[in-house]
């Protein structure tokens, strides 16, 4: 259910002023619920997620 909310956050660019209200009452949960009921769930096609480091020279 996180996983879901987060996508849609990101993806919608919400800002913290309005998602601390709604994940402090925890009506997120519900309403991501009810996204997912009505649309089958949640899926990726083709999706990766990379995370690197840029290395330093150690001289």
């Amino acid at each position: 259910m996180l996983a879901a909310w987060n996508a849609a956050v990101y993806v919608a660019q919400m800002d913290d002023e309005r998602l601390n209200p709604v994940l402090n009452s925890g009506a997120y949960l519900e309403a991501t619920r009810e996204v997912l009921r009505r649309n089958g769930g949640l899926w990726f096609l083709d999706e990766s997620f990379v995370i690197s480091r840029e290395r330093t020279s150690q001289t």
